[in-house]
């Protein structure tokens, strides 16, 4: 994310998106704020008639408004990457793949997915373009979805109370510390990140075996 200032009224954004499987999109935004002084001039039109205006004030954005356009541009941004990726092509059938593949990640460990409800990306602001999935299973529900580049899986709302260094103490990944007490140290700590589907099958696995 890059801002600039480029002159007294206008601000640059820039900003490189990406998602699950590398796929990414530069957007550019220039903006331009014009801030009209409270001081009243009088003007004379083509046809002689005078009229009353505000004029614009020639200075520099302060800090505030630079900080306001920024936090609304990034805004812009994630929204109109939302937007403009949700229905191209390689988005849809990254999605279909998606579909396809989850349920055989399950079985593929030795599970058989009770249900599989689709959820928000809680990892990045779009959302829905490359969606999670909440699985119940015979021991409760794992949450599975990409976090960039690796798949983050979180069993924090199952019966396993283990966190991911006690699980899988030789794995050199992401993945929750200590457990503690209550639902949010839970969520700290019962998690780990899989590099590929081969990974998250192998620590499926293991879950299933913790479980019994």
């Amino acid at each position: 994310m890059t801002d600039k200032i480029l002159g007294p009224e206008s601000l640059i954004y820039g900003s490189s998106c990406s998602s699950g499987e590398g796929y990414s999109i530069d957007m550019q935004f220039l903006v331009k704020l014009r801030v009209k002084s409270m001081r009243v001039e009088k003007r004379v039109d083509r046809t002689g008639r005078e009229y009353e205006f505000n004029p614009y004030d020639e200075r520099e954005l302060t800090e505030d408004e630079q900080e306001i356009c920024s936090r609304a541009m990034y805004d812009l941004e994630r929204k109109l990457y939302a937007a403009v990726t949700r229905t191209t092509p390689d988005t849809i059938a990254r999605q279909e793949r998606w579909r396809e593949k989850l349920p055989t990640l399950f079985e593929s460990a030795g599970l058989s997915p009770i249900y599989i409800e689709t959820i928000p990306n809680e990892y990045t602001a779009e959302g829905w373009e490359t969606p999670w999935a909440l699985v119940t299973t015979s021991f409760g529900h794992v949450k599975i979805g990409w976090r960039k580049s690796v798949l983050n899986i979180d069993w924090s709302r199952t019966r396993i109370n283990k966190s991911g260094k006690d699980l899988f103490p030789n794995e050199d990944v992401t993945r929750g510390g200590a457990s503690g007490s209550g639902e949010y140290m839970r969520e700290k700590a019962s998690y780990i990140h899989a590099h590929g589907y081969e990974k998250a099958i192998e620590y499926l696995r293991r879950l299933r075996e913790a479980a019994e």
